[in-house]
């Protein structure tokens, strides 16, 4: 399985796709914890001492939105280290979905025409690039 044992912090306030990615994540062996909007999502992200191997993040919501969400975790020196993965229905040239880009994201996809295997696929190799670097800086 391509993410076992991987911790992913999904950050999506629609609850059908929550739970259609939730378990798709988990058919591929991920430890999934799920957060409803951003301010939700910054909580468990600190209750969790940031453990988490990436993040996942819709960008509009309640309460605080991905945006919002992913300039505080970069903020921390520790969330600077996590992939952030953008899965919006956004298209690019909305003004929440080119500011997003501005930050240290590492992928945003369009939730209606990206396949969801090609979604995991993609935060696989987040997880792999950002584990990578972390590793030849600490050697």
């Amino acid at each position: 399985m391509k993410l076992e044992g991987k911790k992913i912090l999904l950050v999506e306030d629609d609850n059908f796709i929550g739970d259609m990615f939730t378990r798709k994540l988990k058919s591929e062996g991920a430890l999934c914890t799920r957060a409803n909007n951003g301010t939700d999502g910054l909580a468990k992200l600190k209750e969790n001492n940031y453990d988490f191997d990436v993040i996942v993040t819709d960008i509009m919501m309640s309460k605080m939105d991905g945006y919002e969400m992913v300039k505080e975790i970069k903020k921390d020196e520790q969330g600077r280290l996590l992939p952030v993965i953008v899965v919006t229905n956004r298209n690019s040239s909305t003004p929440e979905t080119a500011r997003i880009t501005e930050l240290d994201i590492d992928g945003m996809y369009i939730k209606s025409s990206t396949p969801l295997h090609e979604i995991v696929q993609h935060i696989v190799d987040a997880i792999e690039k950002r584990g990578g670097a972390q590793y030849t800086q600490a050697t």
